[in-house]
């Protein structure tokens, strides 16, 4: 059966001093979205339900103060995207998902005067067994990365869900990485439509997982976001432009390249060099300076 899932999630403020993104809370109330489209399928002897989805997620989000104790001006209100794909396997006890999670558009912004932003590339496995037809565990494996550098690496997750009635589910959560390191959270959930006039009775064999399966919403959907402090540039490549009064023209400019330690070897006769560093953002970007003054020829080797 082919499916549409769309959600729509209201995003509250952070706790003050207590980021979600690790150093900047996260302020005011935003919306954002995740749809996917997706097949879903039973084996012949319907042991079995696969799945397979993509879709796009977007998350607004507001800037607040920073927890780490610094004082930040120039808060920004930025936009996050992302594309992301999904396989999934449920049987009467296991079921697997595959995930992955990929920013689109602008990924990263400065979100203040001392931070930047950046949107996570996630992907992972989730293994999940039902212990009792009520409760089940889930174990995962994520690999995540962004083009500040500062969370890439690897974590794992969990969660116990406990079915308390038709509908109504509470659960717990549990997540490590060295970026966000130990989260914990509990969620209750009920689906509107599980229980009361039409909700399938627990003797049907609809209410199998592999049947539900095929109606369960897709998991996995948020954009995920790290910052990071803006401590400055670092210096990828440096030219020297050096005048040569034996060509006639003390204007002459002749480029002469080293690397971020060397040095430049002009030829005999050259004086007057411009130093220019080329310098590489926390962001990637690379801009030029010129560091005007004098770096006389007679300095350099020969």
């Amino acid at each position: 059966m082919f499916f549409a899932d769309v959600l729509l999630n209201a995003n509250f403020a952070d706790r003050a001093g207590d980021s979600s993104i690790v150093n900047t809370d996260v302020a005011g109330t935003t919306i954002s979205t995740s749809s996917r489209l997706g097949y879903r399928w039973l084996n012949d002897e319907r042991s079995w339900m696969f799945g397979v989805n993509a879709g796009y997620d977007s998350r607004p989000m507001n800037s607040g103060n920073a927890d780490t104790g610094v004082n930040v001006t120039d808060k920004r209100d930025v936009f996050f995207q992302q594309v992301a794909a999904g396989l999934e396997a449920v049987s009467e006890s296991w079921n697997f998902n595959t995930y992955a999670l990929i920013p689109v558009g602008t990924a990263n912004y400065r979100i203040n005067s001392n931070y930047f932003a950046a949107a996570l590339d996630t992907y992972g496995l989730d293994v999940g067994y039902s212990i009792t037809p009520n409760f089940r565990a889930s174990v995962g494996y994520y690999y995540q990365r962004s083009d500040l550098g500062e969370a890439d690496g690897s974590g794992v997750d969990g969660r116990l869900a406990y079915d308390i009635s038709n509908g109504l589910v509470a659960g717990v959560n549990l997540s490590y990485d060295q970026a966000f390191e130990t989260r914990v959270s509990a969620d209750l959930k009920y689906r509107f439509g599980a229980d009361g006039y039409g909700a399938p009775s627990k003797k049907k064999a609809w209410n199998k997982p592999t049947i539900k399966g095929l109606s369960e919403t897709v998991k996995n959907r948020n954009v995920r976001v790290h910052d990071k402090t803006a401590d400055g540039d670092k210096i990828i490549n440096v030219k020297y432009f050096c005048s040569n009064p034996t060509r006639n023209n003390p204007n002459y400019l002749n480029p002469k390249k080293s690397n971020y330690n060397g040095v430049p070897k002009p030829a005999r006769g050259y004086a007057n060099c411009m130093k220019v560093e080329k310098l590489k953002s926390v962001l990637g970007h690379s801009t030029a300076q010129e560091l005007p003054g004098n770096y006389p020829g007679p300095a350099f080797p020969p």
